[in-house]
């Protein structure tokens, strides 16, 4: 059986450039300056993200790698450095450190993603009583030095279409979804739960959306032969045995689980992925083993 990955996975691409002039001279910091074993104010949305969808936005490309190396052979795109931060799919697949543009990247979509690169505001925008709301003297100064203003409807229904909506012909001609029916009003909902109140009103309603859509363009006329574009899919393996219910690795460094340890099946890797992807996927399924044990 093979499962569809969600569009939310498939964030597009060539919209991101969102990050206008205003953005650029401001650094992106990653998603351990906000909330990462730090004592500050964001480690519930913290929290909320590690359980998001768009963190995974970087692992499900490693869970599918041979059809998103060919979506990107297609598109016109260097598959060998799919990874890489420079490179066009982690526009909106990724978090992009600054200075880290030619690594390979480890984190997905996230704070900065959608409020913009913190170097600047990052400490000022904590500034002042959090019960006077958008007024507080640290929301205005995060506004002036490159914080998006996502409470304006407007302003963050385009953040959403920048990565969601797709009119990129090549891509599209490569398989890669469109996001035309993207339910904005469904995604907002979900996004809304690290906020400090539910969205409500115009928040869901698709209205937004649907107006920077417009915004952005109509999305080009392609047709796509099933037989040319690639599947992007889960391929479904069945399940080892089931480990004892305590494991030992390297008596200097002991691994000790509580019970069973079930983890998903391993990423499917092609023969001309390049060593650093090859180890990328290891490192991953390293942490992801690490925290199934609970170190």
């Amino acid at each position: 059986m093979t499962l569809k990955l969600p569009i939310v996975f498939l964030s597009i691409i060539a919209a991101s450039y969102l990050a206008s002039s205003a953005n650029a001279q401001h650094q992106t910091l990653g998603p351990g300056s906000c909330g990462s074993g730090q004592a500050d104010c964001h480690l519930k949305d913290h929290e909320w993200w590690k359980n998001d969808a768009h963190k995974l936005s970087v692992q499900s490309m490693y869970d599918a790698l041979p059809q998103y190396e060919k979506m990107a052979e297609q598109a016109g795109l260097d598959a060998r450095n799919l990874f890489k931060g420079d490179q066009l799919c982690m526009k909106c697949h990724a978090t992009v450190v600054s200075g880290q543009e030619k690594r390979e990247v480890d984190n997905g979509v996230s704070c900065e993603s959608c409020h913009g690169p913190g170097s600047s505001y990052k400490d000022p925008h904590s500034e002042g009583d959090p019960k006077a709301g958008d007024q507080r003297t640290g929301y205005i100064k995060g506004l002036q030095l490159g914080m998006r203003e996502l409470a304006n409807l407007d302003i963050r229904a385009a953040t959403c279409v920048s990565c969601h909506y797709v009119n990129d012909e090549k891509l599209l001609r490569a398989g890669h979804p469109s996001g035309n029916t993207f339910n904005y009003a469904k995604g907002i909902r979900q996004v809304a739960q690290h906020w400090d109140k539910p969205a409500a009103g115009a928040d869901t309603e698709n209205g937004p959306f649907q107006k920077a859509m417009q915004k952005r363009g109509p999305i080009p006329d392609v047709v796509v032969k099933i037989s040319e574009a690639p599947q992007v899919v889960y391929q479904q393996v069945p399940r080892p045995p089931s480990p004892p219910p305590s494991i030992s690795v390297d008596p200097f460094f002991p691994l000790t689980a509580k019970g069973t340890i079930i983890l998903e099946p391993f990423p499917i890797v092609s023969d001309t992925a390049s060593f650093q992807t090859i180890l990328s996927v290891v490192k991953q399924r390293l942490e992801l083993l690490y925290s199934k044990i609970g170190r």
